[in-house]
């Protein structure tokens, strides 16, 4: 349990270094994001099932913050980071 908590923990702060990156120019790719995110949470050492309820948890967070991200398409780049910190303290997935 420990190490799948662990492994959450990494992968999300992946997620936010590269909306980081990606959000000074455009918004982010977030179908392929979360796709990646969801795979790398199967493979490699650390894996979770499909069926687990931490896999379940972060479709969800992801597919929610996609969500919000698609609400807000008009919105300038400059605010997007500000919203996904918004959304992932909402979330309780921040250190």
């Amino acid at each position: 349990m420990r190490s799948e908590n662990e492994a959450l923990k990494q992968q999300i702060q992946g997620l936010q270094q590269e909306l980081g990156n990606a959000l000074t120019s455009k918004p982010p790719d977030c179908q392929a994001m979360r796709d990646r995110a969801l795979k790398s949470l199967t493979t490699g050492r650390g894996k979770i099932a499909t069926t687990s309820p931490q896999y379940k948890t972060a479709m969800k967070v992801l597919d929610k913050f996609i969500a919000q991200l698609g609400e807000e398409k008009s919105t300038p780049s400059q605010n997007w980071e500000s919203k996904a910190q918004t959304f992932l303290e909402e979330a309780n997935w921040h250190e």
